[in-house]
């Protein structure tokens, strides 16, 4: 179940923008914003999230607040976990 919810995921916010898979690990993907829009506040906040929800990665507040930053200011972001 969460591979359907995480290709899903990854099609929303490739929508608009070219991303590309440039780490595989055996629980996580990096991926790069290639073109396109810069990934938004909520989006960060809502892969964040999923994170949490499907692959039981627990951060403090502050930790979560600068993850979304890095991600969003660096253009890349980790599904799965970190």
């Amino acid at each position: 179940m969460a591979l359907e919810l995480s290709i899903a995921l990854i099609r929303n916010l490739a929508q608009d923008r070219k991303i590309a898979i440039i780490d595989v690990r055996s629980k996580s993907l990096n991926i790069e914003l290639v073109q396109g829009s810069d990934f938004t506040t909520e989006e960060m906040t809502r892969l964040l999230e999923f994170n949490e929800a499907h692959f039981r990665v627990k951060r403090e507040k502050w930790e979560f607040l600068e993850y979304r930053k890095m991600f969003r200011q660096k253009g890349f972001f980790v599904l799965g976990a970190m």
